[in-house]
């Protein structure tokens, strides 16, 4: 089972100005021809344009060329307005253009710095963009700017989940819900880093809580559901599931992860054919066969688990996510080579995943390949240089070659991206006195 991934928001467009905060949706139609009277008037208006384009922004996305027209004709008018500038950058941003918004926010702050709602925008622009990195470093200086607003705490929070730097998010979801406790977002996302960090009793209790505050969001209750099956409330969780289901019955997620806990209340105990609806409906035979095997894999029934795997990938041979969890049950039975030549097949068809180079190198690891090991830790922390799991795996491989000045470099990575990660400082202590040693040796 899975939960729905951390997301970017684009939050409603805010107003920079007091006379902007208009509630009344008629006043924009009223409004625009007032605008474009006054500019037929006076062309040379760039307050009249502005207002134009938002006026244009909150009556219809019909009328995009209209909406960023009207801005570009302010900005010609006035280029160092930074309002200007950051209005323009909003209003491509909710119609999809972020490259060009990016550069928007950019030229306002060239223009003014410190205006935190444009840093706040600009960063959710490059999470939108998956540049998360970045993102922290903008949602840092809006946060330095106006450290009481919980939208940016919760941007922030995003960025560093997305990194998979939990108990940091998860420090920013308090924040926010600290100021604002009434926003079911906020709830789920803390709910989202807790179940990452398997506190699971705490990540239900947030979802209970977002559901009291929205209870026709499908996704909520899909992960209530998903975190009473961690807790092994399999009842619970399939009612879970029905309701989120009854709210969006198209959702394929919702429905593989109904199938998964009825096998669990099932406890596979007759072969399952894919023609039944018991894991899911509509979808075809391979998932079907896929969701079986991850079922069976957290039962701890790994040699079932392969058999389903086998059967996903007979009906459809170019299913990544079978090969890769094929291979993950393999090298929990000791079958390494096995595993790692499953592994190479989820990476012919999906090179780009970190996840699968770092799995293939822990395997590599357990029988002894701690050269192929590093090779592919070191493809891993290319494609994701943030995973802190991938830099203590590399430092274990490293310190089985030898290697100490570089496992050395791979805590300290570790530790730099999680500073509480687990045996990390006791490892770096043993590998540093083992670099020690080879230097008086010499």
């Amino acid at each position: 089972m899975g939960l729905l991934d951390i997301i970017y928001k684009i939050p409603a467009k805010p107003h920079l100005k007091e006379e902007d905060t208009v509630t009344d949706p008629g006043w924009y139609s009223e409004a625009l021809a007032f605008f474009d009277e006054a500019n037929t008037i006076n062309p040379k208006d760039d307050l009249a344009w502005y207002k134009r384009g938002v006026a244009q922004s909150n009556i219809s996305r019909d009328s995009e060329i209209l909406i960023l027209s009207s801005f570009d004709r302010a900005i010609a008018i006035n280029p160092k307005d930074d309002v200007l500038w950051y209005k323009r950058g909003v209003v491509q941003c909710h119609l999809g253009y972020n490259i060009e918004a990016l550069s928007s926010f950019d030229k306002a702050i060239a223009i003014n710095q410190n205006v935190a709602m444009v840093w706040n925008f600009r960063g959710i622009t490059l999470g939108i963009l998956s540049r998360h990195s970045e993102a922290l470093t903008s949602f840092d200086r809006a946060i330095a700017l106006e450290q009481n607003n919980a939208m940016m705490w919760y941007s922030r929070g995003i960025a560093l989940g997305m990194l998979s730097r939990h108990s940091e998010a998860l420090v920013c979801f308090d924040k926010a819900i600290a100021i604002n406790q009434d926003t079911a977002q906020r709830w789920n996302h803390r709910g989202v880093v807790l179940y990452n960090l398997d506190r699971h009793s705490e990540a239900l209790a947030c979802f209970d809580k977002a559901i009291t505050t929205n209870q026709n969001d499908a996704m909520l209750w899909n992960n209530r559901g998903v975190a009473l099956g961690q807790l092994a409330r399999y009842s619970e969780a399939r009612a879970s599931f029905d309701k989120a289901i009854s709210h969006n019955p198209e959702n394929d997620e919702v429905l593989k992860n109904r199938g998964v806990v009825q096998g669990y209340l099932a406890r596979f105990s007759e072969p399952i054919d894919p023609s039944e609806n018991l894991i899911i409906i509509n979808s075809d035979a391979a998932d079907v066969w896929n969701y079986r095997g991850n079922a069976l894999d957290e039962l701890g029934r790994y040699s079932d688990a392969v058999v389903s795997y086998d059967k996903a990938i007979s009906h459809n041979p170019n299913l990544y996510e079978a090969w890769y969890n094929r291979g993950i049950v393999l090298r929990k039975l000791g079958r390494y080579s096995d595993a790692v030549a499953s592994y190479d097949r989820a990476i012919s068809l999906n090179p780009d995943d970190a996840d699968v180079w770092n799995s293939r190198g822990f395997a590599f690891n357990e029988f002894g390949q701690h050269e192929n090991a590093v090779a592919s830790f070191d493809k891993a922390i290319s494609l994701n240089p943030d995973d802190a799991d991938v830099w203590y795996n590399r430092g274990n491989s490293l310190m089985k070659l030898y290697r100490y000045p570089e496992a050395v470099t791979s805590f300290d990575n570790t530790i730099a991206i999680t500073p509480d990660y687990a045996n990390v400082q006791e490892k770096r202590k043993n590998a540093r006195e083992q670099q020690d040693k080879e230097i008086q040796r010499d």
